[in-house]
């Protein structure tokens, strides 16, 4: 199974800290919000669903920021999270 993080509608209102990154990028203590839920997951997020704007983000071990869920694969089971 693929973990998935995805930003909606209230994530936007997380601005301007969600205009430079998906908000499960954002650093809440000592750990992002990612790292939260992939350690609940038990598995690394395979990409994060976001803002056209942030297709370019790339940073440390982050996960590809995805823009069309169309490039989410229908051949194995997903799990979309909220990244925030």
């Amino acid at each position: 199974m693929k973990l998935y993080l995805f930003d909606d509608q209230i994530a936007d209102g997380w601005h301007p800290f969600s205009l430079t990154r998906p908000c499960s990028e954002l650093l809440f203590g000592t750990m992002r919000l990612r790292q939260r839920i992939e350690r609940y997951a038990g598995r690394p997020a395979s990409g994060a669903l976001s803002r056209s704007w942030l297709a370019e983000f790339a940073e440390d071990d982050a996960p590809p920021v995805l823009t069309d869920l169309s490039a989410v694969s229908e051949s194995t089971a997903r799990l979309f999270v909220s990244g925030r």
